[in-house]
Formats: C-alpha cells, structure tokens, sequence
C-alpha cells in the first residue's frame, strides 16, 4: 500500500491533494475578495509557507472556465487506501495559486466539520491531472496562474486581520 503525501513540519502535517475546509470567518476577512471558496486544497510548500489552490462546489465549465478540473467525486482515497466518495467539493480551480505561511494556516482550518484525516484524497487521476495541468500553467508564460499571498495585516489594532496581495507567478 503507498503513503499518502503529507506537508511534514515538526510541528505537524497537513496533507497534499486532499479538499480540507477553511474557518468561514477566514475567507471573509481577505480583502478583495479574492478566495470565495472555503474548500482548499494544498499542491506545494516552501520552508514556512504552502501553496494551495481553491474548490468549488458549483461551476459552469465551458471554454473561458478551461483552469477548472472536475473531481472525479467517486474515486478518492481515503487514508487507509480504500476508494472513498469526495463529498465537499466537484472542482479545482487551477486559475489561481494561494500562498500563506504554515502556522497561520493551521490555525484557520476548520476541524468542527468533520476531522481533516477523515476526508479522502483525490483519485491518482485527478492527482495526476492536476500535477499536469499546473506544471504546463507553470512552463506558459501567457497561461500562468496569479499568485495571491495571504498574510497577517501588521496593524496592531487587529492582529487577526488577514491581507491578500497579487501578482502573477
């Protein structure tokens, strides 16, 4: 049986290719708008931060929406390697790549609506399909997806205040 794949920190892990649930609280407070989903899914990590893209549960695809993936909700995994339905999401969208620093990021999951190890990972076609699509946004200079870094605004009025600010990759 293979592992799952797993952020590992010494502090924790959190896991790669699975829809987790952030706290509603959280994407609220990101100004501009930017994250309207509060299912995610984590693709990267870099020292202190990961990299995540966002999941919808409702989407219109036709040829403007071609960054959405379907989940193919009938073939996740769960942890033990059984094949387990996908309940909380139906896409990913690939058009944008989020980065938050770990920490701040652990603290704004959402653990009340059901334990993270509990939810199953996506199918090895929907993980292979979106390792594929996000390397060739990644190698396409007109394609590539936005970068949105999500960080804590330093005022001290409101430390729990989140800021997001974009830029292309």
């Amino acid at each position: 049986m293979e592992k799952m794949i797993t952020i590992e920190t010494d502090k924790a892990c959190l896991p790669v290719l699975k829809p987790i649930l952030l706290l509603p609280d959280f994407v609220k407070k990101i100004k501009g708008g930017n994250l309207k989903s509060e299912i995610i899914m984590l693709v990267a990590e870099d020292e202190d931060s990961v990299f995540f893209v966002s999941c919808l549960n409702v989407a219109k695809i036709d040829a403007s929406n071609k960054d959405l993936l379907k989940i193919r909700q009938d073939r996740g995994i769960s942890n033990d390697g059984e094949t387990a339905e996908i309940k909380i999401a139906n896409y990913i969208d690939l058009s944008t790549i989020y980065k938050i620093n770990y920490d701040d990021l652990k603290r704004k999951l959402d653990y009340t609506n059901g334990h993270i190890d509990s939810l199953p990972y996506l199918g090895i076609e929907n993980q292979l399909d979106v390792v594929n699509r996000l390397t060739e946004k990644l190698n396409n200079y007109d394609d590539l997806p936005r970068l949105i870094v999500i960080k804590k605004n330093k005022k001290v009025n409101n430390p729990e205040l989140i800021s997001s600010c974009s830029d292309t990759l």
